[in-house]
C-alpha cells in the first residue's frame, strides 16, 4: 500500500511539473494578450511610445538619432494588440521593432539588398604565404597570424 501511494505522489508531482513547464515556456504571450486603445492626433513617436507604456507592461528602447522628431502620427485603435499598434505606427516610418519579453526595441530599417550597417567596414582580403623559421629557413607548421590594430 505504501509503495502505491508513493507512486501516485510521484506521478502527480511529475504532472504538475509538466504543467508548470508548459506555462513558463509557452511562448512570448505578452504581445498576444495585451490590448491597447489609442487615440492619437499628430503625436510624436515618443508620445505614442509613452501612451503604449502607460497602457501596458512594455518598455521601449531606442536610439534618439533613429527617431524623427518632426514626424507626426495619427492613430485611432480600440482593443488592438501591441503588435497591431506597432505595425500601424511604423507603416510610414523607416523603423521596425522587435519584441523581447516585455521590451520593445525600435530599430532603423536597413536598406533592402545591401545589408549595410551604418558603421564603416574595413576591406576584406585574404592573406596567403608561408611562415619560415628565421634561423633554418624551414616552414613552421600550424601557424596562425593575428593582425594588430
Amino acid at each position: 500500500m505504501n509503495r502505491k501511494k508513493t507512486q501516485t505522489i510521484m506521478k502527480t508531482t511529475a504532472f504538475l511539473i509538466f504543467l508548470g513547464t508548459i506555462r513558463v515556456f509557452g511562448g512570448n504571450s505578452f504581445s498576444q494578450e495585451a490590448k491597447i486603445s489609442l487615440g492619437l492626433k499628430r503625436a510624436t513617436l515618443t508620445q505614442a511610445f509613452d501612451a503604449i507604456e502607460k497602457q501596458s507592461e512594455f518598455i521601449f528602447f531606442y536610439n534618439d538619432r533613429d527617431i524623427d522628431k518632426r514626424s507626426r502620427v495619427t492613430l485611432s485603435l480600440t482593443d488592438a494588440t501591441v503588435r497591431a499598434v506597432l505595425d500601424s505606427l511604423f507603416r510610414t516610418e523607416p523603423l521596425t521593432y522587435e519584441i523581447i519579453n516585455r521590451q520593445i526595441v525600435i530599430l532603423p530599417v536597413k536598406e533592402k539588398g545591401t545589408g549595410a550597417s551604418t558603421e564603416p567596414q574595413a576591406p576584406k582580403f585574404k592573406v596567403t604565404g608561408t611562415v619560415k623559421d628565421a634561423r633554418t629557413g624551414s616552414p613552421i607548421p600550424a601557424v596562425n597570424i593575428l593582425e594588430k590594430g
